[in-house]
């Protein structure tokens, strides 16, 4: 089983197992209506009241279970809130609760759920040196800064393991569909590539590179982007995920994991080049304009990408993508392809 990246002062450990033993969608709503909220206010809003967390749930809910229509479980009473909101069903009885509960295994032993809510309330919001996710106070949680912090710097692979864990579950509960993963979230209006492919045209003018499928050499006129991890598991158009290829890979690639062992050594080595010979090109505002994504998803300084340090720059690259292909291929991708001529 894949492992989420340490921190000294998380329990990490307790943190993998928030999932365990868990027979309905709530947890995996709660935490993901959590990461939603994290994302959208830029990381910088830590409270969040029931009320609010069960309406993003609810919000995430919707698309499955009334698009794809898949069933949450016979327990399971989200669809029923969806179709009858006025009704009163209080998701949030237990959940924010019992997602603490590996945080707290061994003083919450034996105790009844009364009991044992009322010891989770009271232990997560005592100082420890390694603190739950959230404080619990009245209707309401608070995130403690350490987790948000940690959050924010994995928030690609946090958001991909549990969406690996909420797709598993509904694969369970609905054995007969296929591509539960596709069918979890709306999809995604596609932006264009405009800025991304005149970045990779002002480098190709400056130095040719060839193509790391075909071995085809490519210029600025007979380029097509490719999603090297493929957009419909990332959902986004990242610079460091985009790589020139020449036309027709992207049709023949299709949604496949491209085999890490062929071609991510070439991958990882066109992107350090390509950020030097771009910096020299563009200039330094429309150059940390356009690279800006490497800076935020990589922890790294602009100074640091303008003429890359090798391993460090190799090992940011795979921090984030073997973790990630991992996960899309215990989601069902089609992983190791390689492009036959």
């Amino acid at each position: 089983m894949y492992k989420l990246p340490t921190q000294n002062n998380l329990n990490i450990e307790a943190f993998s197992d928030l999932f365990k033993n868990t027979s309905t969608s709530y947890k995996y709503l709660f935490f993901q209506a959590i990461l939603s909220y994290l994302k959208e206010t830029n990381f910088k809003k830590a409270e969040y009241s029931f009320a609010l967390l069960e309406s993003k749930m609810l919000e995430i809910a919707e698309h499955p279970i009334k698009v794809y229509r898949l069933d949450f479980g016979n327990d399971d009473r989200v669809a029923r809130k969806l179709y009858n909101k006025f009704e009163k069903i209080d998701l949030l009885k237990f959940v924010p609760y019992r997602l603490l509960t590996p945080f707290f295994t061994q003083q919450i032993k034996g105790l009844n759920a009364v009991a044992m809510h009322k010891k989770i309330t009271e232990l997560s919001i005592q100082e420890t040196e390694s603190p739950p996710i959230y404080q619990i106070i009245e209707k309401s949680i608070t995130l403690n800064s350490n987790w948000v912090a940690y959050f924010q710097e994995n928030f690609a692979i946090i958001e991909a393991w549990a969406l690996w864990h909420w797709a598993n579950y509904l694969q369970k509960k609905n054995p007969n569909t296929l591509a539960i993963l596709n069918k979890l979230q709306k999809p995604t209006e596609r932006l264009s590539l405009n800025k991304q492919t005149q970045y990779w045209q002002t480098i190709l003018n400056a130095q040719p590179f060839k193509c790391i499928y075909s071995g085809v050499e490519l210029t600025p006129n007979n380029l097509s982007l490719d999603h090297f991890l493929p957009w419909s598991f990332v959902g986004h158009d990242q610079c460091w995920n985009l790589i020139p290829t020449a036309q027709g890979i992207n049709s023949v690639k299709s949604d496949n994991i491209p085999s890490m062992t062929h071609y991510l050594d070439n991958f990882i080595s066109i992107q350090e080049t390509s950020l030097e010979v771009a910096f020299n090109e563009m200039g330094k505002d429309r150059w940390q304009n356009t690279i800006i994504d490497f800076a935020n998803d990589f922890k790294m300084e602009f100074s640091d990408l303008q003429k890359p340090e090798h391993e460090t720059f190799s090992a940011k690259y795979r921090e984030i993508i073997m973790p990630l292909s991992i996960l899309a291929k215990n989601s069902s991708f089609n992983c190791n392809w390689v492009y036959r001529d």
